[in-house]
C-alpha cells in the first residue's frame, strides 16, 4: 500500500501510480522537470529510519547508477534524499519480468529463449567487468520490455569489488537460486551469478 494518497509530489517527481514493494516502495511517476515518465524507489519511513537498510539502499543506488548506460542493465537517473526519505530514480520499464513470461508460456521458441539467455548473459558479463556482483539472479530480475529487450534489474544486494554490508553470519539471496558457497556463507565469486 503506497505511502500516500496519490498522485503526490514528490521533489521534482509526481508519483502517479502505485506499483509495489517492501521495505521501499515503487511508482510509476512523471518528472515534471523533462516530462519523461520513470520508475521512483522511495524508501519507507521504516526503512529509513533503519541505518542498515539505508546503507544498503544507497549501495544499491551506487550499484546500479555506476553500470547504468549497457543496453541489458537498468538504468538510473537520480538518487538523493527528498522528504527526509532516500530515493532513486530509474527508467520505467514496460514488459513483464522472465518469471512471468515462463508461466504464461510466453517465452516464444528456441531462438527468441536463446537470444533472452544471450542478452542476460551479456549484462553479467558487464556487470562482472566492473567488478560487481549481483546475488541474486533469477526470474523475477529479468525484466523483458515490450520491444523484446532483456534487462537485468534489482542490484539490492549486489556486491561490489570488497564492498559488502552483508554481517558475518548472514546469506543474502534467493534460496532456491543460491549458490551452495553463497548459502553456506563462503567467500563469492562472480561464478555466483552463473550458479
Amino acid at each position: 500500500m503506497s505511502s500516500w494518497a496519490l498522485p503526490h509530489r514528490f521533489g521534482r517527481y509526481e508519483l502517479i501510480e502505485f506499483l509495489g514493494g517492501g521495505m521501499s516502495h515503487v511508482y510509476r511517476a512523471r518528472d515534471t522537470v523533462i516530462g519523461r515518465i520513470v520508475a521512483v524507489k522511495v524508501l519507507t519511513p521504516e526503512g529509513a529510519s533503519n541505518e542498515d537498510v539505508r546503507q544498503r539502499f544507497l549501495v544499491e543506488a551506487q550499484t546500479a547508477g555506476r553500470i547504468s548506460g549497457h543496453p541489458n542493465v537498468i538504468a538510473v537517473y537520480d538518487y538523493g534524499q527528498e522528504q527526509d526519505r532516500p530515493f532513486m530514480v530509474m527508467e520505467f520499464l514496460r514488459g513483464d519480468d522472465l518469471r512471468s513470461l515462463i508461466a504464461e508460456k510466453k517465452t516464444g521458441d528456441t531462438q527468441r529463449k536463446l537470444e533472452i539467455a544471450i542478452e542476460g548473459a551479456k549484462a553479467l558479463k558487464f556487470i562482472h567487468s566492473e567488478k560487481i556482483i549481483h546475488r541474486d539472479i533469477k526470474p523475477d530480475n529479468i525484466h523483458i520490455s515490450t520491444t523484446g529487450v532483456v534487462k537485468l534489474i534489482d542490484f539490492g544486494i549486489a556486491k561490489i569489488d570488497e564492498l559488502s554490508i552483508t554481517k558475518a553470519g548472514y546469506t543474502l539471496g534467493t534460496p532456491y537460486y543460491m549458490a551452495p558457497e553463497q548459502v553456506t556463507g563462503q567467500g563469492i565469486t562472480y561464478l555466483v551469478d552463473i550458479y
